[in-house]
């Protein structure tokens, strides 16, 4: 038997469960971690913490590193589900 990729009927060829898996998780996890970090970076931008530069910024970095990991885990897990579910039926 082949070791090589097999074609799954998706974009890309893929080795089975597992790596469809790790590709699937770890994609959702970077785009939601950007896109999380991009909505807390407006919203540290929108507050109203402070004038100071410092102050700013600090609030930026706050907000990023609130939105962007809950996105991140949400949609990372969204994913682990979705494929535990689409290789159960």
């Amino acid at each position: 038997m082949e070791d090589g990729p097999t074609y799954t009927g998706g974009i890309m060829p893929s080795r089975g469960w597992s790596d469809d898996l790790c590709y699937g998780t770890g994609t959702m996890y970077i785009l939601g971690l950007s896109t999380g970090g991009v909505w807390g970076f407006l919203e540290g931008m929108r507050s109203q913490h402070g004038r100071n530069f410092k102050l700013r910024l600090n609030s930026v970095l706050n907000s990023m590193t609130r939105r962007g990991p809950f996105v991140a885990n949400s949609l990372g897990v969204l994913a682990m589900f979705y494929n535990t579910i689409n290789y159960s039926i």
